[in-house]
C-alpha cells in the first residue's frame, strides 16, 4: 500500500506532537472532551485537525479517512467516525479495516 505524502506528513506531524503532548489535557473553558467525560489530550485534537485539513486536501484518499475515522472514534465522536468509515468503504470497497471498525461503532 503506498499512501499520499500529505497523509505521511500528517502522520509525522501527529506522532511528533504525541511524543511532546501525550499527557497535557485540555480542561475548564474551551477543553474538549469525549461522551465518557474523559478530557481529550492535546494530541488527540492535534491529530484529528491535522486529519481534517489533510482530508479537505484529499478527499478521494482513503487511508486519510481511514485515519481521521480512528480519531474521531479515539475522541468518542462516534457518528463522525461512522462517517469517515462509511467513506473510506465506498472509496475502497475491499477496505477490511475500516469493516471491522464499522462493525465496532454499530450501536455507539
Amino acid at each position: 500500500v503506498r499512501h499520499s505524502p500529505f497523509l505521511i506528513i500528517a502522520a509525522i506531524f501527529c506522532l511528533a506532537y504525541t511524543a511532546v503532548a501525550d499527557k497535557n489535557v485540555l480542561v475548564a473553558g474551551g477543553g474538549h472532551a469525549a461522551p465518557n467525560g474523559v478530557p481529550a489530550t492535546q494530541a488527540e485534537l492535534a491529530a484529528a485537525t491535522g486529519l481534517e485539513r489533510v482530508a479537505r486536501l484529499r478527499p478521494a484518499d482513503p487511508a486519510v479517512r481511514f485515519y481521521l475515522g480512528n480519531v474521531y472514534a479515539m475522541l468518542g465522536r462516534f457518528a463522525e467516525a461512522r462517517r469517515e468509515m462509511e467513506e473510506t468503504l465506498r472509496l475502497d470497497p475491499s477496505h477490511t479495516g475500516a469493516r471491522h471498525n464499522l462493525e465496532q461503532l454499530k450501536g455507539r
